[in-house]
């Protein structure tokens, strides 16, 4: 199981949102941006190829960060993806839109081997939580939204980031969201070395978890 903490969640985003910005101004990335990885045991982390945000609400929003670290000679590396996906839609029977930040965390090991999965799906307008998925169903949602690889022809509206400015941040992280994330990571990367070889399956074509095989759509 993986935790997500709807703060940290926030704030990564942004940050992120801010460095993209800043070094592409139309807010699409090409190639590899450095960022700062989730905690220090990460050596290295980078904003993916692809990662874009404009400022119409109309279009989805998408910006990707790997974390990295070595597991030890032939145990290849763990991945940490952090895929967050902001969009405006329809909850339930309302007619009016709201905004979205749904927060997808992987934890995967080089070769495929997928130990966890989960998404916190945050109501922007009020900051909280409004569902959390993990294991097989967050496998379903990612599948059915296509959010396992950037979209070929995603909307962006470059026009939109005219007159942006980073967004105020603060300086610094809450520390216990960092010693949540070194226990978490610890934990999983100990399991991904174990016997089980991890819990979830994934190739170009779907993705198993618990024996339950889900199709990617983009597969």
């Amino acid at each position: 199981m993986l935790s997500i903490d709807p703060q940290k969640s926030l704030y990564r985003f942004k940050k992120a949102r801010n460095e993209l910005g800043q070094h592409a101004p139309d807010g699409y990335l090409v190639g590899q941006l450095k960022t700062k990885p989730l905690d220090a045991s990460y050596p290295e982390a980078e904003i993916k190829w692809g990662s874009h945000f404009d400022q119409n609400p109309s279009t989805e929003d998408r910006v990707e960060i790997w974390n990295c670290k070595p597991l030890g000679t032939g145990h290849g590396e763990l991945i940490h993806q952090e895929i967050y996906i902001q969009r405006t839609e329809r909850r339930g029977w309302k007619f009016t839109k709201t905004p979205m930040l749904h927060c997808c965390q992987v934890m995967i090991k080089t070769g495929g081997a997928v130990m966890a999965l989960a998404i916190s799906s945050i109501d922007l307008n009020t900051g909280q939580v409004v569902k959390q998925q993990e294991g097989q169903e967050a496998a379903r949602t990612m599948s059915k939204n296509e959010w396992w690889d950037p979209p070929r022809n995603a909307a962006h509206d470059r026009e939109s980031m005219k007159g942006w400015k980073p967004e105020p941040l603060p300086e610094s992280e809450n520390p216990e969201w960092v010693k949540q994330t070194r226990e978490e990571v610890t934990r999983l990367a100990d399991a991904l070395e174990g016997k089980s070889g991890g819990a979830v399956t994934m190739d170009g074509k779907a993705v198993t978890v618990g024996g339950v095989r889900v199709p990617r759509r983009g597969g």
